[in-house]
């Protein structure tokens, strides 16, 4: 694997783990008042984290 894609998928799991949760976390944290930026960060959370997997082990099973 050349030094590119390994920085991206340090990247994608710096996403999957930190980011994405954060995201999920500070969706709720926001009152329900704004129930539209709450949906939409809430959404935004799932779908990094769940791209950013998806394509690590689309990486992971390429090495193979």
């Amino acid at each position: 694997m050349n030094p590119y894609s390994l920085k991206s998928q340090e990247v994608r799991l710096l996403d999957v783990f930190f980011l994405g949760p954060f995201m999920l976390y500070s969706a709720s944290l926001i009152p329900a008042e704004y129930r539209a930026a709450r949906t939409l960060l809430a959404f935004f959370g799932g779908s990094t984290l769940s791209y950013n997997w998806i394509n690590y082990q689309k990486a992971q099973e390429s090495q193979r």
